[in-house]
């Protein structure tokens, strides 16, 4: 982290990037960032999302004016774009993918994800956090940024999220002091669990019955996979419940390919090393991958045969 705080102190315009597809640590932690530097006054500092956080956090992450959607903020009066819990490059959630767009800035990288590329000029990647969220904590601690309770709500969501509140075994002792701190500093904790787990969109609910009606198993109920041609990530989280079930993988095909969400009830089983052999990544309890040119039935093929690696290993 100090080499973070160095690159820090020799700016004062910085652009806060996420991950494609962001989950709640992704959108926890930029809008927390945010909130933190803009509240301090010593940076000024802008945020970017090619989409807008989904309407039903509206009511624990309001927008922020300092967050762009769907169009880049003037890059020139930026000296530096801090890259939150994204693990490579390819990642980055900027217009027309980083590659195409003038990323020329230098990046400090900032990240909990295991398998990260390092590919910022400067690198802060701490896979023993639960969450990315908990990084910016450590982070506003060393540079004595006031914790604003917008900001803790948002890191607060970031971290819940990161560990299923409190249920997955990424929650770690540190994960519940950090989320006591936040919730002192006015992290809304009732609203984010009402949020999550007592607002569920009905048409959420729907899916998450397709995705029960539809589910394959192998390996003796050990797998259980699923097709599903809405969007939910959250899916393979409810498949992950199923009594006996080690591994849950949705399936989502898309124009040229299938993108695998992988989620593994214990690290015994991690779901880490069949992503990357998928040319994916992620953590041992979660991951993803996308591969181009499969169908549907080639891609459960190959998620079939290399679960058989992780069962027998």
């Amino acid at each position: 982290m100090d080499a973070v705080l160095d690159w820090m102190h020799g700016r004062s315009s910085l652009l806060l990037l996420t991950h494609t597809r962001p989950d709640g640590d992704a959108f926890g932690t930029l809008i927390g960032l945010l909130r933190l530097l803009n509240a301090d006054g010593r940076w000024e500092a802008s945020a970017y999302m090619s989409t807008p956080v989904p309407e039903r956090y509206n009511a624990i992450l309001p927008h922020d004016t300092s967050l762009a959607i769907g169009k880049l903020p003037e890059q020139r009066r930026h000296d530096g774009i801090v890259c939150l819990d994204t693990a490579r490059a390819d990642r980055i959630d900027a217009p027309n993918s980083t590659h195409t767009m003038p990323l020329r800035i230098e990046q400090c990288n900032i990240d909990h994800h295991p398998d990260n590329s390092l590919y910022g000029a400067v690198n802060w990647i701490n896979p023993e956090s639960t969450a990315t969220a908990q990084m910016i904590l450590r982070l506003a601690d060393s540079l004595n940024l006031a914790m604003v309770p917008e900001a803790a709500t948002a890191l607060l969501f970031g971290l819940v999220t990161d560990c299923g509140t409190f249920r997955f075994q990424n929650t770690s002792p540190q994960a519940l002091r950090d989320a006591a701190r936040l919730i002192e500093c006015g992290g809304a904790y009732h609203a984010i669990v009402d949020t999550l787990h007592f607002r569920q969109p009905y048409g959420r609910l729907l899916i998450q019955s397709k995705l029960l009606e539809t589910a394959d198993f192998a390996y003796n109920g050990r797998l259980v996979y699923s097709v599903l041609r809405e969007e939910d990530l959250q899916g393979a989280d409810v498949s992950r419940s199923i009594d006996g079930v080690e591994i849950a993988c949705l399936l989502q095909p898309e124009d040229d390919g299938v993108r695998f969400s992988l989620r593994a009830r214990s690290a015994r089983y991690s779901v880490g090393p069949i992503a990357r052999e998928l040319g994916g990544g992620g953590h041992q309890l979660a991951a993803g991958a996308r591969l181009r040119g499969v169908t549907v039935a080639e891609a459960r093929e190959r998620l079939v045969a290399l679960t058989r690696k992780v069962f027998a290993s």
